[in-house]
C-alpha cells in the first residue's frame, strides 16, 4: 500500500465497486537504530515472527532475505503483519495500532498465540494419525490371524487375547525355515489349549 488512511465516508458503489473518501495518516519513518526501545520491540517482533514462520507452511522461505533488508520499524512491522496468516480482525488491530513500538508488541503477541494454536493442531493432528494407524495394525493384525486360521483349518483362535493373536502373527511373519514354523505353530496350539497361568503355558511362551 500507499500509505494507511482513516475512513472519512462511504461514496455511493460505481459500477458495483466500493467507494470511500479517506484520511491519509502520516507516519514518519523510525530508524531501528534509533533507539535502545525500538531495537528492543524489533527484535521481539523478529523472534516471534522467526518461532512462527518455522511452525507454519504460510510464509514464504525467501521473505527472510527481504526482512534482513529493513532499516525502518515501520515498514517492518507492516511486512510482518502482511506475511503473518492471522485472522482479518487481528491484522486490523495491529494495523490501527500508531505507536510503533505498541505496534510490534502486539504483532509479537498475536503471533506467539497463532504459534500456541499451531501448536495444538499439529498436537491433535498426531494423535489423530496415532490413532489410525492403531488402527490400521489392529486391523492388519486381524487379517494375518484370519488368514492363518484359514492356511492352518483351525477355528480353535478365534478368542486369543491380543498378546497372544500378535505372538502368532509373528511366528508366521518371520523369516525361519518352514519346519521349525511348523513346530513353533504345533507348540502355539498346545499352549493355546492350557488353562492360562500355568507353568507349562509359561515355559512354552518362553520357549517360542
Amino acid at each position: 500500500g500507499v500509505s494507511k488512511a482513516k475512513l472519512s465516508s462511504m461514496r455511493p458503489r460505481v459500477k458495483g465497486s466500493l467507494m470511500a473518501d479517506v484520511v491519509p495518516i502520516s507516519e514518519a519513518e523510525c530508524p531501528v537504530s534509533s533507539s535502545a526501545e525500538v531495537q528492543a520491540a524489533v527484535r521481539v517482533a523478529l523472534n516471534s515472527f522467526s518461532s512462527y514462520a518455522s511452525a507454519s507452511d504460510s510464509v514464504p522461505r525467501n521473505i527472510f532475505s527481504q526482512i534482513a533488508a529493513i532499516t525502518d520499524a515501520v515498514r517492518l512491522s507492516y511486512t510482518l503483519t502482511q506475511y503473518a496468516s492471522l485472522y482479518f480482525k487481528e491484522k486490523q488491530r495491529i494495523l490501527e495500532t500508531q505507536d510503533v513500538i505498541e505496534r510490534l508488541a502486539v504483532l509479537a503477541q498475536a503471533l506467539d498465540s497463532e504459534l500456541e494454536i499451531i501448536g495444538i493442531e499439529n498436537s491433535i493432528a498426531n494423535k489423530v494419525k496415532d490413532r489410525i494407524d492403531k488402527n490400521q495394525r489392529d486391523f492388519y493384525l486381524r487379517e494375518q490371524i484370519r488368514a492363518i486360521q484359514e492356511e492352518l483349518g483351525d477355528d480353535e483362535y478365534d478368542d486369543l487375547s491380543d498378546d497372544m493373536a500378535e505372538l502368532l502373527s509373528k511366528i508366521h511373519a518371520s523369516a525361519m525355515p518352514e519346519q521349525n514354523r511348523e513346530l513353533l505353530l504345533r507348540e502355539f496350539q498346545r499352549m493355546v489349549k492350557l488353562p492360562p497361568g500355568t507353568q507349562e503355558a509359561a515355559l512354552i511362551r518362553t520357549y517360542i
